[in-house]
């Protein structure tokens, strides 16, 4: 999920056709402080993936995304 814009944006999943879906997963987030921020030879890490636990997943769910962001959601079935 991209989220471009500068404040953060809330949604709400339901994973239609979906069985046991398990509550732990994974979250990776590549997100930045403003819209003009970018790496450079002295900080080639500014902008950088974050993998974090998640354990609030299920067939319904919400999560908010970060503000200039791209977000890659993990989510296991059993």
């Amino acid at each position: 999920v991209v989220n471009g814009g500068d404040t953060p944006y809330k949604v709400k999943f339901n994973l239609d056709g979906a069985s046991d879906v398990e509550q732990n997963g994974k979250v990776i987030t590549l997100s930045a402080a403003d819209g003009k921020e970018e790496n450079s030879f002295d900080e080639p890490k500014k902008i950088y993936p974050i993998e974090s636990e998640y354990n609030k997943f299920g067939k319904t769910f919400d999560y908010e995304f970060k503000p200039f962001s791209y977000t890659i959601l993990r989510i296991k079935q059993k």
